[in-house]
């Protein structure tokens, strides 16, 4: 649960991205929850309606199979889920920090995630490959989600806390259980994105389409100029061809 729930989901703390886990059994049946942790996709392709409406509620995000789901995991995590459930008070392993965000708080944040200041633990820099709006078209990687707005997404603080703390993604778990962030390095790239959250403005693809478009016409001019250059290349072949077949 710890590695692969925690980020989206609590037992009894409310909903982050994901709902909140307790009393999940009283919910749904058994057999269709076990269909779901092996398969979300499927049963969001399906069309089924609870499923559906899980989406919905979770702002659109989808839940992703954690690697390795079988049906013996998927019922001991959902034992463990109702066995945590019957506790009165119900607690989370994670907590988001509580002092307040900093200026320099958000400037080591940037320094991480742009690569500037090396993580403790080795793992790699953020921008490798996430952006967010602020390096502008041609700054950060494209292999992961856009994270200028991932603290509104995730939730707030325990969200983006939980997520950093133990990603749950096929890509990012096991670069980051080998290599976790430490506490303070957790600290300032939240602050970092919620504070690229809190300055961004209104979503639009304007940025990522004059990234293709300076693309297509930088192309263009690549294209025009070996024209120029190379369009005489063959020209002394011709010429011998063409005698060739004159006489």
């Amino acid at each position: 649960f710890s590695q692969n729930c925690m980020a989206c989901h609590t037992i009894g703390q409310g909903p982050l991205l994901g709902p909140d886990l307790k009393g999940l059994s009283q919910r749904q049946n058994r057999e269709w929850l076990v269909n779901w942790m092996m398969d979300p996709e499927g049963v969001l392709a399906s069309g089924d309606a609870y499923a559906l409406k899980l989406q919905k509620e979770s702002r659109g995000a989808m839940m992703l199979r954690s690697p390795g789901m079988t049906v013996d995991l998927a019922n001991a995590l959902l034992d463990y889920i109702d066995e945590r459930s019957s506790i009165q008070a119900t607690t989370t392993d994670i907590q988001p920090p509580e002092a307040p965000l900093l200026p320099q708080d958000i400037e080591a944040g940037r320094a991480l995630f742009i690569g500037e200041q090396s993580l403790v633990n080795g793992g790699p820099a953020c921008m490798a490959c996430h952006t967010v709006s602020a390096l502008g078209g041609f700054g950060g990687g494209r292999l992961g989600p856009d994270l200028t707005r991932s603290y509104a997404r995730l939730g707030g603080r325990q969200g983006l806390t939980a997520w950093l703390k133990t990603p749950p993604s096929p890509t990012m778990s096991p670069v980051y259980q080998e290599s976790p962030l430490s506490e303070d390095e957790v600290i300032s790239i939240m602050a970092f994105l919620k504070d690229e959250t809190e300055r961004d403005g209104p979503e639009d693809s304007t940025a990522l389409v004059n990234f293709l478009l300076l693309g297509i016409a930088g192309a263009g001019v690549l294209l025009a100029v070996f024209d120029r250059l190379w369009r005489r290349r063959f020209r002394g072949v011709r010429r011998l061809l063409v005698r060739g077949t004159n006489q």
